[in-house]
């Protein structure tokens, strides 16, 4: 995907430009900044752990309904806005409200180890005490029987020997590494 709106927002308000979004970029960075002001804690530790839940709680998986492949669910937009989108969306949803509460997180590209085999997937990396983390809200999102969902950290500052077994990935497509790790 060449466009996510996530990044495009927290640069315009970073820059002060935030006139050169459209109005319903404008509306997803009011909820990203509502739930960004929630979610900082007294650590960076507490910040990313409350982003994370947040969005892991609030965002239903649902699938692109683009024939093309992408729609509004592939994005932030549809995550903030309507509350629904896949992994794609969770991540950009991740980078713009973590950045927004003072976070430094990228998106994550690759192939994600599930039931049927390896998929394309999208999920974050976090900057915490000098080492970079994954974290997959997407899959973190666990529904409850009786409706609703809660965050579980499953996928959670995982580092690099811990990903290998759920997750591929470019090791070069970034200039620092991954933590060895998991976060203690």
């Amino acid at each position: 995907i060449a466009y996510y709106p996530g990044l495009r927002m927290a640069h315009a308000a970073a820059a002060g430009e935030e006139e050169r979004l459209t109005a319903q970029e404008r509306a997803a960075l009011e909820t990203a900044r509502v739930l960004a002001a929630q979610s900082v804690g007294e650590s960076k530790l507490e910040t990313v752990c409350a982003v994370h839940d947040l969005l892991a709680e609030r965002i239903a998986y649902a699938p692109s309904p683009s024939a093309s492949g992408y729609g509004d669910n592939d994005t932030a937009l549809g995550a903030l806005l309507q509350g629904r989108a896949d992994c794609d969306g969770y991540a950009d949803a991740f980078y713009l409200t973590a950045t927004l509460a003072g976070l430094q997180a990228e998106y994550q590209y690759g192939q994600g180890n599930g039931p049927t085999g390896a998929t394309a997937h999208q999920w974050n990396r976090v900057l915490l005490e000098g080492q970079w983390y994954f974290l997959d809200c997407c899959w973190d999102r666990e529904r409850l029987p009786e409706g609703g969902a809660r965050a579980r950290r499953l996928w959670f500052l995982l580092g690099a020997k811990e990903a290998a077994a759920f997750y591929q990935w470019d090791a070069l497509a970034h200039e620092q590494p991954l933590a060895e790790n998991a976060y203690p």
